[in-house]
């Protein structure tokens, strides 16, 4: 037990920038996270409550200073905080339906990058209150893949980047490289965010499928905007972070199936 503590600090390994606080204590993170939409469907739709919240305080705080500007002022601005309340909450009730029906609804695009740019905030949220970020993000991921698939639909592209981390054991890496061919796709292995970044703007992909920690995925995610589709698959990190992760090979070759096929038959 002592040894698999102190393997992940050997030389031979090298921590990512989202694990460079970690100490080796295994027992600190959970590592096998697997949980389903509901989390963040729970905190993304409390998030947007507090942002109209929010929103209506300002307001109400302000209306007197409006008053004092011009008699009008008030109503203006709180019909213009009342359309963009309701747009929020039009948005989150769209992310929702998408995902429980599973279909995709007028505004599901917009839905995914109030998504993208919630995700952040939605963590700290349940940080307060005590739940995994890790396990926050491996919900939010499951979201994103779902209503990324309901906007894209499949198209059958020929230039799919797929893009591996360097935690991966060397059995997972063989295995996921022949799936990767065996698709013609493209293959690159990043050392972070940063550097996978130069290569989608290098490569100019159609499609992207992605392997790596909840953490990387979900950062990725933000850097790379809603441009190029992306399905994230989170790696399974029995031994702790960046060292020897294993993956789920079948929701892998089913997402570049996904992009590859464009048929609703290969979707699935």
């Amino acid at each position: 037990m002592d040894t698999a503590l102190k393997e992940p600090k050997s030389a031979a390994v090298r921590l990512g920038d989202a694990w460079r606080q970690w100490d080796g204590d295994l027992a600190a993170y959970e590592w096998k996270v697997e949980t389903s939409h509901r989390p963040f469907l729970l905190l993304f739709a409390l998030f947007c409550i507090l942002v109209v919240a929010a929103g209506w305080l300002l307001w109400y705080l302000v209306v007197p200073r409006l008053a004092e500007l011009h008699p009008r002022a008030p109503y203006w601005t709180g019909l213009a905080f009342l359309v963009g309340g309701g747009g929020i909450v039009l948005v989150s009730l769209s992310v929702i339906l998408s995902v429980l029906t599973n279909r995709r609804l007028l505004l599901t695009r917009l839905a995914l990058v109030f998504l993208v740019l919630a995700v952040r905030p939605s963590a700290r949220i349940a940080q307060r209150f005590g739940f995994s970020r890790d396990r926050v993000e491996n919900s939010f991921l499951k979201i994103h893949n779902t209503v990324t698939r309901l906007i894209d639909s499949g198209q059958g592209y020929d230039r799919i980047l797929v893009l591996l981390p360097r935690c991966l054991s060397k059995e997972a890496r063989n295995r996921l490289v022949a799936l990767a061919e065996k698709h013609c796709c493209r293959l690159y292995t990043a050392a972070g965010g940063s550097e996978a970044l130069v290569q989608i703007r290098a490569l100019r992909p159609r499609a992207i499928v992605a392997v790596a920690c909840e953490r990387d995925l979900v950062s990725g995610i933000r850097d790379a905007g809603t441009g190029i589709p992306v399905i994230g698959i989170p790696n399974i990190r029995e031994n702790g972070p960046c060292w020897k992760a294993n993956v789920d090979f079948g929701e892998f070759e089913k997402a570049i199936r996904y992009f590859a096929c464009g048929t609703s038959k290969d979707k699935e």
